[in-house]
């Protein structure tokens, strides 16, 4: 029986949940090798409409197609790092000159000139390269500095157009500061995203680092589908709420249940039962006429459906493996920035070895 999940609230689209094996996943903490991961098929030939890009206010920091105000905020933010102390890794490196960004961008710029182009995903090798970067920053930033970013997105890496040189930039001045026990000292000061963790949209008062692990995910997913989560093609909003009402629009949307109808009638059936309920009985997915090509917001905050799977083949396993990993509900199964970066090295090792 085909499973089916509103994923826009509107878009009645089939979810294929399959098996990948990846030995990344059991070095983050899974119980295998063996991993699930649910694509998601829209029946689209081709770009169909707007560009999911073409959404104004996904991120605080500047204006996406504010083209010279962007470069303008990359390359102060590459004068802010240049003057502070450096750790000894490339991605932060003096002989890397201001300059040398002038004509280079964001991920999100590459990302969206790849989707564009329908050119698929991002290179597997150059995920790669741009995942280890940005955990050796992050680890940097959490262990040495004791501070998160927590706004982590493709908006905040910059990259040229190989991928070969990988620069994580931070919005706000020495970022969310940790206590001793590594908890962000003022929780509520974290703005809320689309790149959101789960516990920051439940207003949780004990945030983590693993919330940029969870943000790391998405970047994950970002690099693999050269779309931003939870948005998709032809969407006719035009501008991101801000983020108190995306917050508010994320609670509203889960009270509401959309997406699934449960008004009809069911039987009485035996409580401890084990039988599967009738497809009869099982309630239908709908939505109202009001929220046509609407995100979900309910969704924020949880794994988002993979596209693409006929282009994500066997050397992107350890990558969803480690999206898998990453995006986990509950914050004591994602692993740390520490364990993520020994993952990959240990795979290097495997390969190097064959």
């Amino acid at each position: 029986m085909s499973d089916y999940l509103y994923n826009p609230v509107n878009c009645r689209a089939n979810i294929k949940t399959v098996t990948r094996h990846s030995r990344m996943h059991q070095y983050l903490g899974g119980s295998s090798s063996a991993f699930w991961v649910s694509f998601i098929h829209r029946n689209e030939t081709g770009k169909v409409g707007r560009s999911p890009w073409h959404v104004d206010n996904m991120n605080t920091r500047c204006k996406l197609f504010a083209n010279k105000k962007l470069q303008e905020a990359e390359i102060s933010a590459l004068r802010e790092l240049k003057g502070r102390p450096q750790p000894q890794t490339p991605r932060l490196s003096s002989h890397i000159t201001i300059q040398s960004f002038c004509c280079t961008g964001t991920l999100t710029r590459l990302l969206m000139s790849r989707y564009k182009l329908n050119v698929g995903p991002l290179e597997a090798e150059k995920i790669k390269t741009v995942a280890v970067e940005v955990l050796n920053t992050l680890d940097f930033m959490h262990n040495t500095l004791g501070i998160v970013h927590g706004e982590l997105s493709s908006h905040h890496i910059l990259v040229n157009e190989n991928c070969t040189i990988v620069r994580l930039v931070h919005p706000e001045a020495g970022g969310k500061h940790l206590d001793v026990d590594d908890k962000v000292i003022e929780p509520t000061t974290v703005i809320i995203g689309l790149w959101s963790a789960p516990e920051l949209l439940r207003k949780s008062r004990t945030i983590t680092a693993k919330v940029d692990v969870f943000s790391f995910g998405l970047v994950l997913y970002e690099m693999m589908s050269c779309m931003p989560p939870y948005l998709f093609p032809d969407m006719e909003m035009l501008k991101l709420p801000d983020p108190q009402q995306l917050l508010y629009n994320h609670e509203w949307y889960k009270s509401q249940r959309f997406g699934f109808d449960f008004r009809r009638k069911r039987r009485a059936t035996a409580r401890m039962s084990t039988a599967p309920m009738p497809s009869a009985l099982q309630p239908e997915v709908t939505c109202p006429s009001f929220l046509e090509n609407a995100p979900n917001y309910a969704r924020l905050g949880t794994r988002p459906e993979m596209p693409n799977e006929e282009l994500l083949g066997e050397e992107y396993d350890h990558l969803l493996a480690m999206f898998n990993r990453c995006t986990e509900q509950h914050r004591e199964n994602r692993p740390s920035v520490k364990r993520l970066l020994w993952a990959f090295n240990r795979i290097g090792q495997e390969q190097t070895n064959l």
